[in-house]
């Protein structure tokens, strides 16, 4: 269903284009919400995400300036008509996180994941900065709309224009809704998502150069701005500059969400370097490589979500188990399941076992390690979710350790 809802932000009034897809497997299902990628739109993430995630309600919005989601003048190319525009406000990424809290906020949903693509990406992480404050608790659990609390409050924000985080003076709401507020964004997937700052080539750079010279002596060449930049009207190309070499690395810092990123081998816009750099900031994350570019996720959604719902078991095996093939019998269990992981006999006479796979397929492995090989004789087998290594995500093998 493709529908828009106006919404308020800091005086300006916006409309946000959006396609919902409503669950159909379960009563109460959970919503996962899409955002794009700078110079994309929603179409692009429903066409790769529309037949996956089935048991989540989908939201893929059009944010400000893209897609069905106006924000500024007319491109460039109609400015000669001599028809005044109303000077915008020059958007940052934590002002298109605001928006996407308050259009939340005003549906009266959760999301439960938020996926984001570069720009996207960003936008996301910034939500969830932002969602996880105390003072901005209570305004999102407030029986007041997100959005309105913004435009009455507006004399009262600060953006930190260094590291681009947003700071709200606490407001006082008493209600009981804000003193139950439970938090709008969970856990959060990231396709070669923007924020980390990388050195530019050497052609990029000598055309950021001659684009400075050209504005010194007031000359137009539009055909140096990046691609991404190209039919951008006055307003979104002053947002582009704003947003397009933000460093986010503190906030991927002190992001407490659990994050999923997912990496195009060959990725030369966001180069995978910047993928195990964010990895390596956000405490609480799993880093997956796949093939392709950019934009690899469009024909890899499928994987995308098996990959997601990926768990992993340390398992331990006691009783009669070296020396009667029991290691190798778990491997083939394994095999068949499409499990990976490891598995090596310890000192004590027990069997030690790492496995990665669904649900599923880890609760079929369980039922087989309890029964054995015919020569064992199964005492004990205890199990617990384990965190998952990032050797098993690069390899789909189970071994046997020696």
């Amino acid at each position: 269903m493709m529908a828009s809802r106006r919404i308020t932000y800091l005086g300006e009034s916006l409309e946000i284009a959006y396609i919902k897809q409503t669950c159909q497997k379960t009563q109460e299902s959970r919503n996962i919400v899409f955002l794009h990628g700078w110079g994309s739109h929603k179409e692009l993430m429903y066409q790769a995400f529309a037949r996956s995630f089935a048991d989540y309600t989908h939201y893929y919005i059009d944010l400000p300036g893209f897609g069905a989601s106006p924000y500024g003048e007319e491109p460039e190319s109609t400015l000669d008509s001599g028809l005044h525009t109303q000077e915008l406000r020059i958007l940052d990424t934590s002002d298109y996180a605001h928006i996407v809290l308050a259009f939340l906020c005003e549906l009266g949903i959760r999301a439960d994941i938020i996926v984001g693509h570069s720009f996207g990406g960003k936008v996301a992480v910034m939500c969830a900065e932002i969602d996880s404050r105390a003072e901005d608790s209570a305004l999102l659990g407030s029986g007041v709309g997100f959005s309105k609390m913004l435009e009455s409050q507006s004399d009262n924000q600060k953006v930190d224009s260094r590291e681009n985080i947003p700071t709200l003076t606490k407001l006082q709401d008493s209600s009981p809704k804000a003193k139950s507020h439970r938090t709008r964004i969970g856990e959060i997937v990231l396709l070669s998502s923007a924020g980390i700052v990388c050195k530019k080539p050497l052609k990029v750079r000598a055309k950021i150069a001659c684009a400075k010279i050209a504005k010194l002596v007031h000359i137009r060449l539009p055909f140096l701005r990046a691609s991404d930049a190209r039919t951008l009207n006055p307003t979104m190309y002053n947002i582009f500059k704003r947003v397009v070499d933000e460093d986010f690395s503190p906030i991927f810092a002190t992001c407490t969400n659990r994050v999923y990123i997912f990496w195009g081998r060959d990725d030369k816009d966001t180069p995978l370097e910047s993928g195990e750099k964010i990895h390596a900031l956000i405490p609480d994350s799993r880093l997956f490589v796949l093939s392709g570019d950019h934009y690899f996720f469009i024909n890899q959604a499928v994987r995308i979500e098996s990959m997601y719902q990926l768990q992993a078991w340390h398992i331990k095996v006691s009783g009669r188990v070296q020396g009667v093939g029991y290691r190798k019998f778990a491997k083939v269990k394994a095999d068949k399941l499409a499990l990976c992981g490891s598995t090596q006999n310890l000192p004590d006479g027990s069997v030690e076992i790492f496995a990665c796979g669904d649900s599923g397929s880890l609760e079929q492995f369980l039922q087989a390690l309890r029964l054995g090989p015919s020569r064992a004789q199964v005492q004990e087998v205890r199990s617990e979710p384990c965190a998952l290594r990032q050797e098993w995500l690069e390899s789909s093998e189970f071994r046997i350790l020696t």
